[in-house]
């Protein structure tokens, strides 16, 4: 009869200790409901000595993005943000010899020759504009 007395009294035990777990969780579920956001609730977790060292690191670690941001990484890393756009040879000749007989036999004060030079400075209708490629540039001659 000991062992039977013995073995209710350790069930009896384990019972309250289940039960104090319980209301603890029960009572975290409740503080967890209460409005806090995410990063509050990372905070009180990782802040609390009595959690379990794993559930601490676990939350710091998912803390740490908002408290401390990461830097940002830019699709031109190593790239000299300063260099000029290359253009291939081919192109630029094309465009040259097209500005060359679009402005052939034009005078220098005319409004289509004005149009081409500022656009060649960079002033007109972005860069490379109306003559951008060769054909726009034959409609121009």
């Amino acid at each position: 009869m000991d062992s039977v007395a013995a073995k209710l009294a350790e069930y009896e035990t384990l019972l309250k200790l289940q039960t104090a777990k319980i209301e603890e969780l029960a009572a975290e579920n409740e503080q967890l409901k209460a409005g806090l956001g995410a990063h509050e609730v990372l905070q009180s977790i990782y802040r609390n000595p009595a959690a379990c060292e794993g559930n601490r690191i676990k939350a710091a670690q998912a803390a740490l993005n908002v408290e401390k941001p990461r830097l940002a990484m830019t699709a031109y890393v190593g790239k000299d943000q300063t260099a000029e756009v290359v253009i291939p040879l081919a192109e630029l000749v094309a465009k040259r010899r097209a500005r060359q007989d679009a402005l052939q036999g034009l005078l220098p004060g005319d409004p289509k020759f004005l149009e081409w030079t500022e656009r060649d400075a960079g002033n007109g209708n972005g860069s490379g504009g109306n003559g951008g490629n060769s054909s726009n540039g034959d409609d121009h001659s």
